[in-house]
């Protein structure tokens, strides 16, 4: 049928296998998607994860499990805290060096005033 040498069917067999690994790869990850629950949207683990966390009385151990809030962000939150008081609203948080729309569409689900 072709003739390949022993390299040459190696290599083909390798170009197979890869294709095939990186089809499943594709196909599962696109299917992760279709599930929320499958995406992490907090660090952390299970049902806590999932929660909310309240800005106005969170610490920085509690806001850094917010996806995309690290260490000086939290600090920088409970600073604006402490100076101008509490948020009145989820977009009060943009008023934060760091925070703008893009991020706070990111964050507005995972956050609370209340």
């Amino acid at each position: 049928m072709l003739d390949l040498t022993r390299e040459e069917k190696i290599v083909l067999v390798f170009i197979l296998a890869s294709f095939l690994v990186g089809s499943t790869v594709s196909h599962y990850g696109k299917r992760s998607k279709n599930f929320p629950a499958m995406r992490p949207v907090l660090r952390g683990q299970g049902e806590r994860a999932l929660k909310e966390i309240n800005i106005n009385t969170a610490d920085t151990n509690a806001l850094i499990k917010i996806k995309g809030v690290g260490v000086k962000t939290a600090e920088r939150i409970i600073g604006y805290r402490q100076v101008n008081g509490p948020f009145f609203s989820k977009e009060d948080i943009m008023n934060i060096k760091g925070i703008g729309p893009n991020k706070f569409k990111a964050l507005k689900e995972h956050i609370s005033v209340k």
